[in-house]
């Protein structure tokens, strides 16, 4: 089995109502209301379904809980613009901004919290790192790619092994002809 990514997660709040108003007035999620009248908050192709602590449809965890979840989003916006408009909506930041290890690279964080106590990381990525290797950066005037070009990147720094020679045969015997 290989699991490709993560499709959405369900988050436990006491109240749907101002979870939702946090994370589309805050962190600018677009809120989605089911026609059984259930949130989720949907951010590029990911999505966080909300469930209501005791109203859980099942099947559900084991042991929901609110204020249980550690999160952190990735943001195209600098830091220092997230903090002035956190400041803005007058919330409190746990820690200015601090380097820390992401999924797949560098990234710098601040930390806050949601109205329901969970930890919410907002972060911006420093470089790209293939899994396995600590080492691998991507220069600094590349900071962040969509994907596609990340590839891009990477296959041009390898050489095109793949690619036959295009040989013709001369009196002398064989002889490199350009490609074209």
């Amino acid at each position: 089995m290989v699991i490709s990514h993560l499709d959405h997660l369900v988050l436990t709040v006491q109240d749907a109502g101002a979870a939702c108003h946090f994370y589309a007035t805050v962190l600018g999620m677009e809120v989605v209301t089911y026609s059984n009248g259930r949130k989720a908050l949907r951010f590029g192709d990911q999505k966080i379904n909300l469930h209501e602590a005791g109203r859980e449809p099942e099947p559900k965890a084991a042991r929901p809980t609110a204020g249980a979840a550690d999160l952190c989003f990735i943001t195209e916006t600098p830091l220092e613009q997230v903090l002035g408009e956190l400041k803005e909506h007058r919330v409190p930041v746990l820690s200015g901004i601090v380097e820390r290890t992401g999924a797949v690279c560098r990234i710098r964080s601040v930390y806050l919290r949601d109205p329901d106590q969970n930890l919410i990381r907002l972060s911006t990525t420093l470089s790209i790192c293939p899994p396995g290797s600590s080492e691998f950066q991507i220069p600094q005037t590349a900071l962040w790619f969509p994907p596609i070009k990340v590839v891009r990147w990477l296959y041009a720094q390898v050489p095109d092994i793949t690619r036959k020679p295009n040989w013709k045969a001369s009196r002398s015997g064989m002889s490199r002809r350009p490609n074209k």
